[in-house]
């Protein structure tokens, strides 16, 4: 678990040193209990990517300074993440 935080850390400072400036939204989910990737799991965080995306595309029609620079899905048995920059 704390080598994931620290991938996931690094991982975050170099989009942020590679994107700056950018807003970074980094989007994990805590699971319990030993199954941490099932068709339940990816559900959920496939609907709050496209939630995210939908809130994205709402605040790019209101200003033209906003761009989507990119995306990072990873999924593993043990944990799902995504990363917009």
């Amino acid at each position: 678990m704390l080598d994931a935080r620290e991938r996931r850390a690094r991982t975050q400072q170099q989009l942020l040193e590679q994107f700056n400036p950018c807003v970074l939204v980094s989007i994990t989910l805590n699971i319990p209990g030993p199954v941490k990737n099932s068709e339940a799991i990816t559900t959920v965080f496939a609907s709050v990517i496209s939630e995210l995306d939908e809130a994205y595309s709402l605040l790019r029609s209101f200003t033209k300074k906003t761009s989507h620079l990119g995306q990072e899905w990873n999924f593993t048995e043990s944990f799902a993440q995504t990363h917009f920059v």
